[in-house]
C-alpha cells in the first residue's frame, strides 16, 4: 500500500477533522492536571461529539440508543491505565523511548477494558468505535473502520493489526514525516503521529 501525502481533510474551524482535534486537546489538558481528570461528564461531552461527527453514533450502534453518560465508566479506565502507562499518550514510533512490543501488548490491554466497560445487553462495542475512542482521547492509535482494515488487510485491532501499523511507521518514515510537518503548518497544531497517519491511510483508501 502506497500511502498517499496529500490532506484528505481540510483544516478550517468548522471542518469534520477539527472535531478530532477539539476533542484531544481536551484530553491533553486533562492528563495534564488533576482537577481536569475529575470533569468526566465534560470530557465525556467532548468525546460523543467527535464520535458523532467521525460516524459512530448512527443506525445500530452501540452508541445510537444511549447518551454521553455512558463514555464515562470509559473514560475513567482511560485515564486510569494511561496514568500508569504515559507510552500511550500520543505515541511516537519515532521517540528512541518507543517499545513497538510493549506498546502493543498495552494496547491491547487497554482495548479489552474500553470494551468491558461498554458491553450492553450482551453487546460489545466495535473495533472502530473502540479505536476511535482511543485515537480522540490519547491517539494511541490509528481508527480501524472498514475502509483502514481492508486497506491493511486486518479484521480489527490485534497484534498482528498493530504490527502493521507500526510497519506503516518504519517502512514510510520520509513520507510520514513529511506529511506531519505539512499537517502543523496548515492546521498550527502538533498533530498525534497516530492523528497523521490515520489521515494519510484515509486518503489512500478514500473512494
Amino acid at each position: 500500500m502506497e500511502l498517499q501525502g496529500e490532506l484528505v481533510f481540510g483544516f478550517e474551524q468548522n471542518e469534520r477533522w477539527n472535531a478530532y482535534r477539539f476533542c484531544h486537546e481536551e484530553f491533553r489538558k486533562a492528563m495534564k492536571t488533576d482537577s481536569a481528570k475529575n470533569d468526566y461528564d465534560y470530557l465525556a461531552l467532548h468525546l460523543q461529539a467527535f464520535l458523532a461527527s467521525w460516524g459512530m453514533i448512527v443506525r445500530d450502534s452501540i452508541l445510537m440508543k444511549r447518551n454521553y453518560k455512558c463514555l464515562i465508566h470509559p473514560l475513567k479506565e482511560i485515564f486510569e491505565f494511561s496514568d500508569a502507562n504515559k507510552i500511550l499518550m500520543d505515541v511516537d514510533p519515532y521517540s528512541p523511548e518507543f517499545d513497538r512490543d510493549e506498546y502493543i501488548r498495552l494496547l491491547l490491554e487497554l482495548k479489552e477494558k474500553v470494551k468491558n466497560s461498554l458491553v450492553k445487553d450482551g453487546r460489545s462495542p466495535t473495533d472502530a468505535l473502540i479505536s476511535k475512542m482511543l485515537l480522540g482521547t490519547l491517539s494511541c492509535v490509528v481508527a480501524f473502520d472498514g475502509k483502514v482494515r481492508t486497506g491493511l488487510g486486518v479484521s480489527g485491532i490485534n497484534r498482528g493489526a498493530l504490527n502493521k501499523v507500526c510497519d506503516c511507521f518504519d517502512n514510510k518514515k520520509e513520507k510520514i514525516l513529511e506529511q506531519y510537518n505539512l499537517m502543523e503548518q496548515k492546521s498550527g497544531w502538533q498533530v498525534p503521529m497516530m492523528g497523521v497517519l490515520d489521515n494519510m491511510l484515509w486518503n489512500t483508501i478514500k473512494q
